[in-house]
């Protein structure tokens, strides 16, 4: 078990990983900062550990987005819902390099993917070994899972890399904001 500092500091989760959505689907990593004032756009995210910059580009549903790989862990790290990003494809980074900041960006012109969403990080670790022996990669794999073992197969849950995350989840929460008609936020498709 890793000990990598929170690549954003926050004392709001939203989603968290293996939480299933309205669709069935296991909600990959965790939602950092959700449920914060929207004031909170824009604050800086962190690269918890040595990277190398692999992607950045912005994608629908996800918005901009930054991948990052250790290669020694054989994990990727992905950030994802960006303001502003801050690095470039191929450049390598040091733990606690500025990566980009916080946003809402859904990769749509007009936030038709995830309408009332607040400005969060969607934080997760992947596997890229077991995607590359699945005939996938990282760039372009979606996070909508229903099958509990490919979902386990794939991800790391960030808690197990991040002792700060575990005492935060270990908090109770507060419930995941609604919007104006009371229903609840669902971001993911």
């Amino acid at each position: 078990m890793h000990n990598f500092p929170l690549p954003m500091r926050t004392t709001h989760v939203g989603y968290v990983h293996g939480q299933r959505n309205a669709q069935g689907e296991y909600h990959p990593g965790v939602d950092l900062n959700y449920g914060a004032p929207q004031e909170d756009k824009g604050r800086l995210i962190i690269a918890p550990t040595e990277l190398e910059i692999i992607h950045v580009d912005r994608q629908p549903y996800y918005g901009r987005t930054v991948v990052g790989v250790n290669h020694d862990l054989d994990l990727a790290f992905r950030f994802m819902h960006l303001d502003k990003i801050l690095v470039e494809q191929g450049q390598w980074v040091d733990p606690e390099t500025y990566l980009a900041r916080c946003g809402d960006d859904d990769g749509s012109a007009d936030h038709r993917y995830h309408r009332g969403m607040t400005a969060h990080l969607h934080y997760d670790v992947m596997r890229p070994s077991v995607l590359k022996q699945r005939g996938m990669n990282v760039m372009t794999w979606r996070a909508s899972v229903t099958r509990r073992d490919v979902f386990d197969d794939v991800y790391v849950n960030p808690a197990e890399l991040h002792g700060a995350l575990r005492t935060l989840l270990a908090t109770p929460r507060p419930e995941i904001p609604k919007t104006k008609n009371g229903q609840r936020v669902d971001y993911l498709r």
